[in-house]
């Protein structure tokens, strides 16, 4: 490990806003590793579905382990990672999940954006499973 920098996190490469922000600083291969672990955690329905709900409005836990009828070490556990990559944030004194600035851009331009190709890559998925 070089300095202080904490490469993983459980099996989550850890995103920070520095880390993006200085993204010409970023090796080829540091970049890949983040950006491969930003869409890994993109790629959980839960987590996509928490991020999207936290767009709309700051959520308890509560609220959101109802709204997503999930049990509690699941939501906790994808809550973490979220935290832990910055997109999420925990707001005192409320105890309420907020999407963070990084949260807000991520979502916009990772997910929104790619909403369009959605019906397309279905019916990429469609042909593939009638190869395999």
């Amino acid at each position: 490990m070089q300095g202080s920098r904490k490469p993983f996190i459980g099996f989550t490469f850890v995103i920070t806003a520095e880390r993006l922000a200085v993204a010409s600083e970023i090796t080829g291969t540091e970049l890949r590793g983040v950006l491969a672990s930003l869409y890994r955690i993109l790629a959980n329905v839960e987590r996509l579905h928490t991020l999207t709900l936290l767009e709309a409005k700051p959520m308890t836990f509560g609220a959101l382990m109802k709204e997503l009828q999930v049990n509690p070490q699941v939501l906790n556990r994808n809550l973490n990672q979220l935290r832990a990559c910055g997109l999420v944030a925990k707001s005192y004194p409320y105890r309420t999940y907020v999407l963070t600035p990084l949260g807000h851009s991520v979502l916009k331009k990772l997910v929104k954006d790619a909403m369009p190709l959605a019906g397309d890559l279905r019916k990429g998925e469609t042909q593939w499973q009638g190869l395999l």
